[in-house]
């Protein structure tokens, strides 16, 4: 929706406010599924088959923290997960809509912003064509930060295992 927004936009203020208006959407909607989570309500994506998606939210944002919200947002599909995962463990709600609402604020005006300076060369980047290239080199440069940072993770649990082992 910022993307097609923004595209449409006649001048830098509606680019403006149709980042606004998008990115009060998806905050509302990531509270849609906290409370989702929190109240059980998840159950129902469960019965979608969403099962292993949300034990691995949950796991990452226990594991990762707070953390977890803006690393996840960058995608609102990805972050929809970690919102519902927020509510299960019951995330005091200031927190997690203080991480929120940040996050929003953050990667989506990072979208529009984007958008708004490619114009109509975003088409081509984000409709396929040669632009798919760029699309998949910046997700596969995220993703590999990801697992690096998971594996200094994993690595430095291990350490701390072998010299303090848990009893």
């Amino acid at each position: 929706m910022i993307f097609l927004g923004v595209l449409v936009a006649d001048s830098a203020a509606e680019a403006v406010f149709a980042v606004f208006i998008c990115t009060l959407g998806l905050i509302i909607a990531h509270i849609i599924n906290y409370v989702l989570g929190k109240y059980g309500w998840y159950r129902l994506l469960v019965k979608f088959g969403m099962k292993d998606a949300i034990e691995q939210s949950k796991n990452k944002l226990e594991k990762r923290g707070p953390i977890a919200i803006p690393l996840s947002y960058w995608l609102p599909s990805v972050g929809a997960l970690t919102n519902t995962a927020a509510g299960i463990i019951h995330m005091p709600f200031k927190k997690f809509l203080l991480y929120s609402v940040a996050s929003s604020v953050f990667w989506y005006s990072v979208v529009g912003l984007i958008v708004y300076s490619l114009g109509d060369s975003a088409l081509e980047i984000g409709g396929g064509g040669t632009g798919n290239a760029y699309v998949f080199i910046i997700i596969g440069i995220w993703m590999l930060g990801i697992l690096i940072f998971d594996y200094r993770e994993r690595k430095t649990e291990s350490i701390s295992n072998v010299i303090s082992p848990k009893q």
